[in-house]
C-alpha cells in the first residue's frame, strides 16, 4: 500500500517538512502524517511520521519504491526490494552511510 503515496511523495519539494493527508479504506479514516522529504542524487529519502511510528522510504529515479521500514514502540519491519533490485538497495544504502 505504501507504494500508493510514492507518485504523491515525489511532488513534494526537496528538503520540505509537510502535512499529508492519509486515507485509510479498512478503517474509513484520514490520517495526517509529516513527511520530511531529502533528495540525493538518483533516488529520494522521505521519512513519515505519525503518532508513535515512522517509516523511511527510498524512491528512486524511475519513481519506483525501492525499500521501506517502519519503526515503532514494539519494534521495526522491512519492505526489501526482489533479488534482482538488491544491487540497486546497496547502492543507496552506500550513498547514505558515507554521504558521496
Amino acid at each position: 500500500m505504501l507504494g500508493l503515496l510514492v507518485p504523491v511523495l515525489e511532488t513534494l519539494p526537496h528538503g520540505s517538512t509537510q502535512e499529508v493527508a492519509v486515507y485509510r479504506p479498512v478503517a474509513d479514516i484520514w490520517d495526517v502524517t509529516t513527511a520530511r522529504v531529502t533528495d540525493f542524487d538518483g533516488f529520494r529519502v522521505v521519512v513519515l511520521t505519525e503518532r508513535d511510528q515512522s517509516r523511511t522510504v527510498l524512491i528512486v529515479e524511475d519513481g519506483s519504491l525501492l525499500y521501506a521500514e517502519k519503526q515503532t514502540p514494539s519494534g521495526m519491519s522491512q519492505q526489501v526490494p526482489s533479488l534482482e533490485r538488491q544491487p540497486r538497495l546497496q547502492e543507496v544504502l552506500s550513498v547514505l552511510q558515507t554521504g558521496r
